[in-house]
């Protein structure tokens, strides 16, 4: 799919440019309302958010978030795991969300909302460079000065087979890696206050980082 973004984008042609696009969204949202799943092991979310100093609760009680915004929330799980906050998701693709929207669209609905902590938990993955960029500020804008942002992201950048819907092939992954994470915290002025590799079979699956904003 990068490739077809990249001859598009050389061939300088607004219309095609925008009809790419316009395709691209419309498999990530086929793909996500119809046939995504979340194979995340059983009690895996739950220990994610709960379990261990350096869980995303913990995190969030640390900095004593008071108001939580969920980008790209999927079936709202964690919904009910911060009563003592004010717990807003959104998604673009997936029922149940508070707002059915991207985050982009919700800043731009709501430009003067802001959050304690806003998560991004596997949400900000899809698509080429300014599209991720775009979502990274609206993300800047919802944030208040000294409030925290969560990320799980994905070190990848091609998009795995799937058995009932094979154009997900088409999907284009962002490759997340620490030189631009380095670089988005440089850009806003961010302190990177936690960052890991989550492994398997000695290759890195996620990457897990905590920013804090300035004032």
């Amino acid at each position: 799919m990068e490739k077809i973004f990249s001859l598009i984008k050389e061939a300088d042609d607004e219309t095609l440019w925008m009809f790419a696009k316009d395709v691209h969204e419309l498999i990530l949202e086929k793909f996500f309302s119809t046939y995504w799943v979340d194979t995340a092991p059983e009690g895996f979310k739950d220990k994610f958010i709960e379990s261990g100093t350096k869980s995303v609760k913990m995190i969030v009680n640390l900095h004593e978030c008071k108001n939580i915004l969920d980008v790209g929330c999927g079936y709202n799980h964690f919904k009910d795991k911060f009563p003592s906050a004010k717990f807003t998701s959104i998604d673009p693709y997936i029922d149940g969300a508070d707002y059915k929207m991207s985050v982009t669209e919700y800043q731009e609905k709501f430009p003067d909302r802001q959050y304690d902590c806003v998560l991004a938990l596997g949400s900000i993955n899809f698509g080429p460079k300014p599209k991720i960029l775009a979502e990274i500020d609206a993300i800047d804008k919802l944030t208040r000065p000294e409030g925290i942002q969560v990320w799980r992201v994905n070190p990848r950048d091609k998009a795995e087979p799937h058995p009932k819907f094979p154009i997900s092939e088409l999907i284009q992954y962002f490759n997340w890696n620490e030189p631009f994470i380095k670089l988005v915290s440089e850009m806003y002025e961010y302190e990177v206050i936690e960052y890991k590799n989550e492994t398997a079979r000695g290759n890195t699956r996620r990457i897990f980082f905590v920013m804090k904003k300035g004032l």
